[in-house]
């Protein structure tokens, strides 16, 4: 954001979107914009400011409050914090419960080849009823098919 801010492009955004972590910063910089006086013209100012290393925190209060608690996850560390076990045990379920969604799907996929093969070795199908040449042909087909889809698409 400082970065966007010094050069100019903070203000050329109509948009923010953010994913995962990004939503914190996010909604950070959108609350601080609401709340300043001169909105995102005085937020951006005050991002493109260079540091200034003769004040003991040369950072904006906005920052400052932001790095001292951006430890939102785990605000108490320490191993016997209920912040850490906490964090812990919601790591824990979320790879539990993700593990329950998942490890059936595989299971399921994983039985297909099975299936097939069982049906197969119940009833082949003679391999000798597809001539070869038709697959050669087939493969052929498809190299010609990509190579004249992309000389039409650079002759446009």
């Amino acid at each position: 954001m400082k970065g966007l801010a010094h050069c100019g492009l903070l203000g050329k955004f109509h948009y923010l979107s953010t994913v995962s972590g990004g939503g914190y910063i996010g909604a950070w910089l959108t609350g601080w914009i609401n709340r300043a006086d001169g909105g995102l013209t005085s937020v951006a100012a005050q991002l493109a400011q260079p540091r200034d290393n003769s004040r003991p925190n040369p950072k904006p209060v906005e920052i400052q409050n932001l790095l001292s608690y951006s430890n939102y996850l785990s605000p108490r560390l320490g191993i016997l914090s209920a912040d850490t076990w906490t964090l812990f045990a919601t790591y824990i379920r979320n790879l539990l419960l993700t593990s329950l969604v998942m490890i059936p799907l595989l299971a399921a996929a994983l039985t297909v080849p099975w299936f097939y093969e069982a049906v197969l070795m119940r009833n082949p199908i003679p391999y000798t009823s597809i001539p070869l040449w038709i697959g050669v042909a087939g493969v052929a087909m498809g190299v010609a098919y990509i190579g004249i889809a992309v000389r039409w698409k650079q002759a446009r």
